[in-house]
């Protein structure tokens, strides 16, 4: 045997490049975003404070993206999205809604909000344990879909009262009950469990990769000629897009029992 000393282990460098840092720089930056829109929303500047979200939920769709892009995902980067994702979608949305519509209402205003941060933070913590779950193995048909309405898009939707506030359709404040019951609405699609879809994993054909661009470049003139009305009609299309989801994902179920029963 050699008498020689065995090498020391390396350590692993504790220096982290900024290219590595910039998804977790996203998100708190989205993070940041949430923060502003709570505080525009007590100044009473609410559209500012409603532009601020939906930037926050511009940046929520592309650091992950840029995670796996930069193959820079960690459990730190995973963390951080989840708490952000919690303030940004399931806080402010609804603590601006309070100060634009609730600070002379009644008390089931506040009852409404806390039912939809706790909605939030339900639906949050589920998606981590599912993910953190190695041996859950999801379906292949399964993977077009998600369960319930994701944090950022629930935070669009209770927003619509305001968007069609601010772009003189109706107004929703002038009725705190039934405003009260829609965010409690939009709660209850987040912590359920019906199949919404999922546009992060959709596959377009490249005879539809050219309509799909210039669908895209539209929405985003309208979004600067008329964002309100622009975000509404969104919003109302994702609202009907939900029985749609519900009736394909039954048919792609039944299609995948018929297949395995076979």
């Amino acid at each position: 045997m050699s008498d020689q000393p065995k090498p020391a282990p390396k350590r692993k460098s504790r220096e982290l490049s900024i290219r590595s840092l910039l998804p977790n720089m996203v998100t708190t930056l989205s993070l940041c975003l949430g923060l502003w829109a709570i505080r525009l929303g007590f100044d009473g500047q609410f559209e500012a404070a409603v532009m601020a979200i939906i930037a926050a939920t511009f940046l929520d769709g592309i650091d992950g993206s840029l995670a796996r892009l930069l193959k820079s995902t960690s459990k730190l980067g995973g963390e951080l999205d989840s708490l952000a994702d919690f303030l940004s979608f399931g806080v402010a949305p609804v603590l601006v809604l309070y100060s634009w519509a609730f600070s002379e209402g009644p008390g089931l205003g506040w009852i409404a909000v806390l039912a939809y941060s706790i909605c939030a933070a339900m639906r949050l913590a589920r998606f981590n344990v599912v993910m953190l779950d190695d041996s859950y193995d999801e379906p292949l048909w399964q993977k077009g879909f998600f369960v319930g309405v994701p944090a950022p898009a629930g935070a669009g939707l209770v927003l619509l009262p305001m968007y069609l506030h601010f772009s003189d359709i109706f107004s929703l404040s002038l009725y705190p009950i039934a405003l009260s019951f829609f965010i409690g609405f939009v709660a209850f699609m987040m912590a359920g469990t019906l199949p919404t879809f999922s546009l992060k994993k959709v596959r377009l054909k490249r005879k539809y990769i050219l309509m799909a661009l210039i669908l895209v470049a539209l929405t985003v003139a309208f979004l600067q000629a008329h964002p309100w009305v622009t975000l509404s009609i969104l919003s109302l299309a994702y609202l009907v897009s939900i029985p749609i989801a519900c009736l394909k994902f039954k048919k792609m179920r039944l299609q995948n029992e018929v297949t395995v029963g076979n």
